[in-house]
């Protein structure tokens, strides 16, 4: 109901594409008991403490969503990405947006941070439309007012609740604007 995907009691999509972004918000930000679903699987069925799972497992729990400005492409590696929110750059480990990215790209995506790299949760959304990136724009300065940290430079901008919100009204307004296709 929040991403604006029910329309009473029916599930309604633009296209196929857009389910993985549905899962993504609800993998993420859905929470029972405060936890969401990496959370309670982490409580619930721990992998061994020194598996890549559970390497894998502890950055999807440190995992943050932001919007992000491609600076640089590293040709079949990723991009450095400038973090519209924190103020800080990143290096992206993604080859498709290596391959197929472009300097100056506004995207919305989720972050997973590793030792070594940085990843996404696998769903990058590019934000092409200009009246989409005004409605982003304006969406994301209503939040600055609730920043945990108001120098930036830091994963944890928001609190659980409100960085659901805020992706929340970042993925309903790309959905609403078609950008999935």
């Amino acid at each position: 109901k929040k991403l604006g995907v029910f329309k009473g009691k029916t599930f309604i999509l633009n296209s196929e594409e857009e389910l993985p972004i549905v899962f993504d918000y609800c993998l993420y930000n859905h929470r029972q008991g405060g936890k969401n679903t990496i959370q309670r699987y982490l409580e619930n069925s721990p992998p061994p403490s020194d598996s890549d799972e559970m390497l894998l497992l502890q950055a999807m729990t440190q995992s943050y969503y932001s919007v992000f400005r491609v600076e640089e492409i590293h040709k079949e590696q990723g991009a450095t990405l400038h973090d519209l929110l924190r103020n800080q750059s990143l290096f992206l480990m993604d080859v498709n947006l290596g391959t197929h990215g472009m300097s100056g790209l506004l995207l919305a995506t989720r972050i997973l941070p590793l030792a070594d790299l940085n990843m996404s949760s696998g769903i990058v959304v590019p934000l092409q439309d200009e009246g989409l990136i005004e409605e982003i724009r304006m969406i994301s300065s209503k939040f600055f007012k609730h920043l945990k940290n108001p120098q930036g430079n830091s994963t944890v901008l928001f609190s659980p609740t409100h960085e659901a919100s805020f992706s929340a009204q970042v993925v309903r307004a790309a959905l609403r604007d078609q950008t999935s296709d």
